[in-house]
């Protein structure tokens, strides 16, 4: 039986648990949830399919409910992923000439793969909140009954040692018992500290005991000091927040010190945990600051998306392609940026998007109408082409001219039709032109003298061809000014026929072949702007080959072509294409010298 003397050690109240409780609310609980970019650094460094892979060892993970927000980082990196990658090959289906509206998105294993392990994370994740609440309800009811067990035992009347066996007994059950409602943790410890401290004044026991739990209590608790004094040296601030609770938790389950020691010793804990709470929360203001000045940004870029879609002066091909090398540079910067606030994030990429999308949807439309007046325009062409083909064969010759000289002033109001259809339905138009006028040429064959007229002012024509072959700066309308012009001077005497068309021929050849040079040019300047100096000299290495391959194959096929007059044109038309070739192939190699010489 214990004497009085050295219970009285036991008479003092365990206001240290009660104070760790009051001034730690996530006690017992799971702790707060972190911002989703915890540990972004090194996840945002995967692709996909290590993205898919990290998930999959996650969800085997025994606690699932911890990898919470990592799994939704993986989520949030893969699909920033896919979006990206989407874009590109939607991107590039729009240069190589399709519809973007009729663009689809090609099937991605990854992102099946990734669905189905999310479905099996919030399966796996829903039974574990399910079990977690049915345990924390039996943890209840069983901490309930050890209160109800230690009160009792003051009215018990058994001997004092195997009382206070069995009180023993019901604190090492108390702490081995799991989490509880959070609701009900307050309460619970404040019954639960008060008829402990009601059973120490029961028992009294003696001083000496007291004297070794107190000096052991003390121990223990230096060392949680000492370990949450060491914390702020760690680098990790999360870390150091989640280990800090688990000190907590250690310091709650360890019984009091001496009263003179007691309110020094929580000091020097409140003390370490207060500068490990100050570094958490300022970690996370730093965060949402960041976070918010993001917001800030990308609705800047909204702003600035939503100015560009509500323009209406996009009326030509070369405003289309300012406007969306603008949006370009904006979806550029705001891939720069950081992730805004959680619950803004969503909504603010819709908003970008929208945006965007608007944008796209808006050029999609223009170019539409582009192609639909190609093809009007191209229904006009050839209808000019049918009416200078019916009168192609007529001798009504001077009325037949005016004819056809109308139909051409006619053709040069009529706009542009699709490239890849523009040389075609010319040719036609020409070849029906060229073939009257050639039948016109050979009946009037014999008229020399009229014939010396037209001689010179084909000359005249030549020297203007030649002096702007010389001077540069024309464009392809010129030409064809040239080409009726020449077409409407008439026939020269016979004899000078074929020299002063061969003249003719060679200087329009070269005005085509400056154009075609030029365009070159300005197509290769073009690509210089969205291409690194490497990926346009590889580009232009491969226009070369190309152009090489076409030169071997046009020589080999001369090589077919049998001697006869029915050949020669044919022969000369392959020669000129040979000769083109090779001058856009220097003129292509001396671009790849330049680019070198600046590499």
């Amino acid at each position: 039986m214990l004497n009085e003397s050295t219970a009285e050690a036991y008479n003092e109240p365990i206001d240290v648990t009660k104070e760790v409780i009051e001034n730690n609310p996530e006690t017992e609980q799971e702790v707060k949830e972190e911002p989703a970019q915890e540990n972004e650094e090194n996840i945002t460094q995967l692709d996909k399919e290590g993205l898919v892979s990290y998930l999959e060892k996650l969800i085997v993970s025994d606690n699932i409910e911890v990898i919470k927000e990592k799994v939704e980082q993986v989520k949030v990196c893969f699909y920033k992923i896919h979006r990206e990658q989407l874009d590109t090959l939607r991107k590039k289906f729009v240069e190589q000439g399709g519809n973007e509206a009729d663009f689809q998105a090609p099937a991605d294993e990854n992102e099946a793969k990734i669905k189905e392990l999310l479905r099996e994370y919030r399966q796996k994740r829903n039974v574990l909140i399910e079990q977690s609440e049915q345990e924390k309800e039996e943890n209840l009811r069983r901490k309930e009954e050890i209160i109800e067990s230690i009160r009792n035992l003051i009215s018990g009347e058994e001997h004092l040692n195997i009382t206070f066996n069995r009180f023993k007994e019901l604190q090492a059950e108390w702490k081995e018992i799991g989490q509880v409602p959070q609701s009900k943790l307050k309460d619970l410890w404040d019954r639960y500290n008060l008829h402990v401290e009601n059973f120490y004044d029961y028992v009294k026991i003696n001083k000496e005991l007291r004297d070794l739990d107190l000096k052991k209590n003390l121990e223990e608790k230096t060392k949680l000091c000492e370990e949450a004094e060491k914390l702020s040296e760690q680098s990790s601030v999360i870390d150091a927040f989640h280990h800090l609770q688990q000190l907590h938790d250690a310091w709650r389950e360890i019984g009091p010190v001496s009263k003179e020691l007691q309110e020094e010793l929580w000091e020097r804990f409140k003390k370490a945990s207060s500068i490990i709470n100050k570094r958490h929360a300022e970690h996370f203001e730093t965060l949402k600051a960041e976070q918010e000045e993001n917001l800030r940004r990308k609705e800047a870029l909204c702003v600035k998306a939503e100015e560009l879609l509500a323009q209406a002066n996009r009326t030509t091909r070369k405003a289309w392609e300012k406007t969306i090398e603008i949006l370009t540079d904006i979806q550029n910067e705001w891939k720069s940026i950081g992730f805004a606030p959680k619950k803004e994030n969503t909504s603010i990429y819709e908003r970008f998007r929208t945006a965007c999308n608007g944008i796209y949807e808006q050029r999609r439309e223009f170019f539409s109408e582009i192609k639909k007046a190609f093809a009007e325009n191209l229904t006009l062409k050839e209808k000019l082409c049918e009416k200078v083909e019916e009168i192609q064969d007529s001798e009504e010759w001077k009325a037949t001219t005016e004819a056809i000289l109308k139909i051409q002033e006619e053709w040069k109001t009529i706009g542009s039709v699709a490239q890849r259809q523009s040389d075609a339905v010319w040719k036609r138009f020409r070849a029906a032109c060229d073939h009257f006028f050639g039948r016109k040429a050979e009946f009037f064959s014999a008229q020399e003298n009229s014939y010396s007229s037209n001689l010179q002012k084909k000359q005249e024509l030549i020297a203007q061809m030649q002096k702007k072959i010389e001077e540069g700066g024309f464009s392809i309308n010129d030409i064809k000014e040239f080409q009726t012009k020449w077409n409407a001077i008439g026939f020269v005497p016979v004899k000078v026929k074929d020299t002063i068309s061969k003249q003719y021929k060679e200087a329009l050849d070269a005005m085509y072949s400056t154009v075609r040079r030029q365009g070159n040019r300005e197509h290769i300047a073009r690509q210089a702007e969205n291409m690194s100096p490497t990926q346009l000299r590889d580009k232009l290495f491969y226009r070369v080959r190309q152009l090489e391959a076409d030169i071997a194959l046009l020589e080999n096929n001369i090589g077919f072509f049998s001697a006869g007059k029915g050949t020669e044109k044919m022969i000369a038309d392959v020669q000129k294409k040979i000769e083109n070739a090779k001058l856009e192939m220097k003129d292509t190699i001396e671009q790849i010298k330049k680019i070198e010489s600046n590499l």
